[in-house]
C-alpha cells in the first residue's frame, strides 16, 4: 500500500484525528457563536481588558506547570508497561500532586504580587480586582493541563474531545446568560467563568481516575526520582516551547496596549481571535493526534517508519493548510465584520499575516520531530527565546510605522524564523523531507482559486461569504486533484465508495 493508504486508512490515526477534528470543530463553533455576543455586548475596551487578563493567565499558567504535561505525554506509556521501576499510581500520584501544589504556590504568589504593585501601573481601576478574583484559575489551569494530558497520552481522544466540547458550550451558556441577565461587562464574563471551572476539573477528575479518583492518588506513592526526571524533561520544553509560544502568540498584545491603548488592543484582538479558529479546528487537531503517534511509531518500528510517517503526514497537511491561508484572506473582512461589527472592521488588515503565521508555527511538530523524539527538549529553549526577543523588537519598530500591521507582520515573521531553525535542530536526530512538489501545487492551486473568488462579491456580506466558500473549495478540490497525486488517490476512493453506495 502507498504511503498516502498507510496514512489516510490506518485505522489508529484516522480514528484519532477525526475525534480531535470533530471536537475542535465543535470547541471552534462556540468560539464563533460567542464572539458576536462578546464583541457586540461588551464595550471594546472590556474586550481589550479580557485581552490582557488572558494574556497574563496564560503565562502564569505555563509557568505553573513547569513543563510536566508534556512529560505526561512521554512517560505514559512507561508507567503502563510494566518495564520500568514505577507503576501507573506512582504516576497518577506524582504528576497530580506536583502540578496542584505548583499551581496553588504560583496563584498565591500573583496575589503577593499584586498587593504589592503600585494602582498607577493600571491602566483601568478594575484591572488589580479583576487580576485577584481570577488568580484561581491558575490553580484550575494546571490541574486541567494535567488531566487532560494523560486522556491524550492514553490516546482516549473521544473522551478529550468530548470533554472540551461540552465544557465550551456549557460555560458559553453561563457567561452569555451573565451577560444578558446581570451585566454586560468584564466583571459578569469573569463571574460566571470562576462559577463553572471548579466544576468541570470534578467532572474531568472522574473522567480520567474513574468513580472513585481520590483513591487513585496518594501522598505515600508520590515519587521525587520521576517527579526529578520528569520536571528535567519538561522545564526545557516548558520555557524553550510553550512558554515562548504563548507569548510569540500574546507578547505583542502588551506591546499593543503601550504603544497604542486598549481600544486599539480590542481591534486587534478582535481580529486575532478569527483567525484562531482556524488553529483550533485544523491545526490543533493535528498537533494533539500527530506527536504520540509518531513517538509510539519511533519506539515499536524505528527511524525509517517514523520518516515515512511524517513525510506523508507534511503533504496533507500542506494540501489542507495553504488553502486555508488564501481563503481566509479571501473571505476574513467581510466574516469579521458580520461576526463582530463594523466598529472591528480596522482589524482586517492583520488577517493574511496572522493566519500564515498560525500555519506556518503548526508545522514545527512536523519539523521538529527529532527534538522531541531524540529527548532534546533543551534546545526548544534558546530557539524560542530567540524568536520572542526578535518578535519583541519587531513590534516595537513597526507599530509606530505600520500600526496594527507590525504586530501581525512580526508574528509571521517570528514563526517562518523559528520553523527554519527547529528544523535545522531537529534534522540532526531525524531528518524531515519536505514536500516541496506538493507545497508548490498546493500554492498553485490556492492562487488560482484566490483570483476566480475575490471577483465574487453579492453586496450582503453573509451572501458573499457563503459563495466565496463554496465556490473556493469546489475550484481548489477539484484543482488539488488533478495537480497532486496523493489527493487524486483519495478522490478515487471516495468516488469509489460513492458509486458502489448509488448502485
Amino acid at each position: 500500500m502507498s504511503l498516502l493508504g498507510r496514512f489516510l486508512l490506518s485505522r489508529r490515526v484516522g480514528i484519532q484525528v477525526s475525534y480531535y477534528t470533530l471536537g475542535n470543530f465543535l470547541v471552534a463553533v462556540a468560539s464563533i457563536v460567542s464572539f458576536p455576543f462578546l464583541t457586540r455586548m461588551l464595550p471594546i475596551t472590556d474586550y481589550g481588558l479580557i485581552s490582557l487578563i488572558t494574556t497574563t493567565l496564560f503565562v502564569l499558567n505555563t509557568l505553573s506547570k513547569f513543563g510536566i504535561q508534556h512529560s505526561i505525554v512521554r512517560y505514559q506509556s512507561q508507567a503502563t508497561s510494566g518495564r520500568y521501576s514505577f507503576d501507573l499510581r506512582t504516576f497518577h500520584s506524582t504528576t497530580i500532586l506536583a502540578m496542584g501544589g505548583m499551581g496553588l504556590a504560583v496563584t498565591l504568589l500573583w496575589l503577593a504580587v499584586l498587593w504589592l504593585l503600585p494602582m498607577h501601573w493600571f491602566d483601568d481601576p478594575r484591572l488589580p480586582t479583576l487580576f485577584a478574583a481570577t488568580s484561581v484559575l491558575i490553580f484550575f489551569g494546571v490541574l486541567e493541563s494535567c488531566l487532560i494530558n494523560f486522556l491524550r497520552a492514553e490516546q482516549r481522544s473521544f473522551e478529550f474531545a468530548s470533554y472540551l466540547v461540552v465544557k465550551r458550550w456549557a460555560s458559553l451558556g453561563i457567561i452569555v446568560g451573565m451577560l444578558v441577565f446581570v451585566s454586560p461587562d468584564v466583571r459578569s464574563f469573569y463571574a460566571a467563568t470562576l462559577l463553572f471551572e471548579p466544576i468541570s476539573i470534578v467532572v474531568l477528575a472522574f473522567l480520567v481516575l474513574g468513580r472513585n479518583p481520590i483513591t487513585q492518588i496518594s501522598r505515600f506513592a508520590f515519587s521525587w526520582p520521576l517527579f526529578a526526571e520528569m520536571v528535567r524533561y519538561g522545564i526545557p520544553i516548558m520555557i524553550g516551547y510553550e512558554l515562548t509560544d504563548v507569548l510569540l502568540h500574546l507578547a505583542d498584545r502588551y506591546v499593543v496596549q503601550a504603544m497604542l491603548g486598549t481600544e486599539s488592543l480590542g481591534i486587534y484582538t478582535a481580529a486575532y481571535n478569527l483567525c484562531q479558529f482556524i488553529q483550533t479546528i485544523i491545526i490543533n487537531s493535528i498537533i494533539l493526534a500527530i506527536m504520540p503517534i509518531y513517538i509510539r511509531i519511533w519506539e515499536e518500528k524505528g527511524k525509517k517508519a517514523v520518516q515515512d510517517f511524517i513525510y506523508n503526514a507534511l503533504v496533507w497537511y500542506v494540501i489542507f493548510a495553504v488553502p486555508v491561508v488564501a481563503g481566509m484572506v479571501v473571505v476574513g473582512p467581510e466574516l469579521l465584520v458580520l461576526l463582530a461589527s463594523q466598529k472591528y472592521a480596522t482589524g482586517s488588515v492583520i488577517i493574511p499575516w496572522v493566519v500564515a503565521g498560525i500555519v506556518v508555527n503548526g508545522a514545527n511538530v512536523f519539523m521538529g520531530a527529532g527534538i522531541f523524539i531524540g529527548q532534546q527538549s533543551r534546545i526548544l529553549m534558546p530557539l524560542f527565546l530567540l524568536s520572542v526577543v526578535f518578535n519583541i523588537i519587531l513590534n516595537i519598530l513597526l507599530i509606530p510605522k505600520f500600526g496594527l500591521i507590525g504586530p501581525a507582520f512580526a508574528t509571521f515573521a517570528s514563526y517562518a524564523m523559528l520553523l527554519l531553525a527547529m528544523a535545522v535542530k531537529g534534522a540532526r536526530w531525524l531528518p524531515v523531507h519536505i514536500p516541496w512538489r506538493s507545497l508548490a501545487k498546493a500554492s498553485l492551486a490556492s492562487a488560482v482559486m484566490f483570483k476566480v473568488v475575490s471577483t465574487l462579491n453579492f453586496g450582503e456580506n453573509l451572501t458573499t461569504i457563503i459563495v466565496r466558500i463554496g465556490a473556493g473549495v469546489v475550484i481548489y478540490s477539484l484543482l488539488i486533484v488533478v495537480l497532486e497525486p496523493h489527493a487524486r488517490a483519495i478522490g478515487c476512493l471516495v468516488w469509489n465508495r460513492l458509486t458502489r453506495v448509488t448502485s
